[in-house]
């Protein structure tokens, strides 16, 4: 148990760093942002409760907002996905379950569910964050390309993480 709630403190600390002090100063033509800090959220432990990963959700996104100066819109995105979570965890659930597994990742689950999982939850995430952060539906048709080249930057991103961080051994 305190090996796991170890894990999950650097992993949290992880996320953190590499959003505000790598991910935050890199924006692909000008439109496309990468919200690495999500996937702290999205892969959490299966059996985590939903109470404690909305504050977990909550805590993330005010640190973040902290240094974005985003006034909240990044809590309010996270903790939407962290409420989602468990419903999109149902819907993506594989023909065997989660038996076996621990922490949901590309390489206990396959490609396939990795997909079905990630890519809606990124695409809330950043279509709440975005439409918050315009405050304007005039705006809808850029907001939504911000958020569609983003969310592919963003999983692009993740998969990478998949690869360095969560590959079996």
């Amino acid at each position: 148990m305190l090996n796991q709630n170890l894990q999950q403190l650097l992993s949290f600390l992880g996320y953190f760093v590499v959003q505000v002090f790598l991910f935050r100063y890199v924006v692909l033509f000008e439109s496309a942002y990468a919200f690495v800090y999500i996937g702290f959220i999205l892969y959490l432990p299966l059996q985590i409760n939903t109470s404690f990963a909305l504050g977990l959700a909550f805590l993330m996104g005010l640190c973040v907002d902290a240094f974005y100066d985003t006034m909240g819109m990044q809590a309010a995105a996270s903790v939407l996905v962290a409420a989602l979570r468990p419903l999109a965890l149902q819907i993506a659930k594989p023909s065997g379950g989660y038996e076996n597994t621990y922490l949901p990742s590309l390489f206990a689950l396959g490609g396939q569910w990795f997909v079905f999982y990630t890519f809606p939850l990124l695409l809330l995430h950043h279509l709440l964050l975005f439409m918050l952060h315009t405050a304007s539906l005039e705006l809808w048709i850029p907001t939504l390309l911000k958020s569609l080249v983003s969310v592919i930057f963003t999983f692009s991103c993740l998969l990478l993480a998949q690869f360095l961080f969560y590959r079996k051994k």
